[in-house]
């Protein structure tokens, strides 16, 4: 922070704090304490690199503009925020999305344009009042499956993510196309995981059924030798041996 910024504005009767325009490269902490007051917090046009964990104390923030600065990275603390309804963090050198974002459930309006962001997490489909989604100017490689389950979006810019190549150059402009090829690649994606949790269930029945047959073998190979020697040595047990003996043969067949 500048040593010219001597008192540090509080926030007004609507919880509105401007600090945006203070060329401050750190957030001096007592900000991080206004929980029970901050509602929008504008800290945008500043040279800020880091958002601390602190940010999230600030657990009845709505609004949060942290555009336009050199920040690496969103805090995974940002889940504390339940409230937050617009995150504009355009402008910056963010390289990744917290997964935890996710969990900030009220979340409308996304700015995350101008960054180095290579991969959006798929909790983002836990967004379903999500309207606004800026991707544009990334290095995205692909868009996950899950946004397609967010059927509140209006807008969505994914333009100039040249490596973008499951979304073609001329349907980045498409919203309805871009949700059903998402949704399609999360319905055929849900797909193979259920045929191959079927097929894990088959291999272990399977793997029962042999078990089991070789464990009356196994019985079989018993009575049948405890068979001859009754046969030898004891014939009037012969005939109640040999009930016993047909029971399991007949067992042992309908398994196999």
């Amino acid at each position: 922070m500048e040593e010219y910024d001597d008192l540090i504005p509080q926030p007004d009767n609507e919880g509105r704090l401007d600090l945006a325009h203070r060329a401050w490269r750190v957030v001096d902490s007592v900000i991080w304490t206004l929980g029970r007051e901050l509602i929008f917090l504008d800290l945008s046009y500043n040279k800020l690199e880091v958002l601390p964990q602190e940010l999230g104390n600030l657990y009845l923030l709505r609004e949060l503009d942290v555009s336009s600065n050199r920040i690496a990275n969103i805090p995974r603390e940002i889940m504390r925020c339940k409230r937050l309804r617009v995150l504009k963090a355009n402008g910056n050198e963010i390289a990744e999305v917290p997964h935890e974002l996710g969990h900030c459930r009220l979340l409308e309006e996304l700015y995350l344009s101008e960054n180095q962001i290579s991969e959006i997490p798929g909790s983002i489909g836990a967004l379903d009042g999500l309207q606004t989604l800026t991707l544009q100017n990334n290095h995205l490689a692909e868009l996950p499956p899950e946004l397609g389950l967010c059927v509140a979006l209006k807008r969505l810019d994914c333009s100039n993510n040249p490596g973008l190549l499951m979304i073609p150059e001329k349907l980045r402009g498409d919203l309805p196309m871009i949700l059903w090829i998402c949704k399609t690649r999360l319905d055929n994606r849900n797909e193979v995981d259920s045929l191959l949790h079927n097929n894990d269930q088959l291999e272990n029945m399977l793997r029962v059924n042999d078990e089991e047959k070789l464990r009356l073998q196994d019985k079989l190979h018993d009575l049948q030798e405890k068979n001859e020697i009754l046969m030898k040595e004891r014939p009037e047990l012969y005939l109640a041996v040999k009930g016993k003996v047909t029971g399991v043969v007949s067992e042992a067949c309908t398994i196999c």
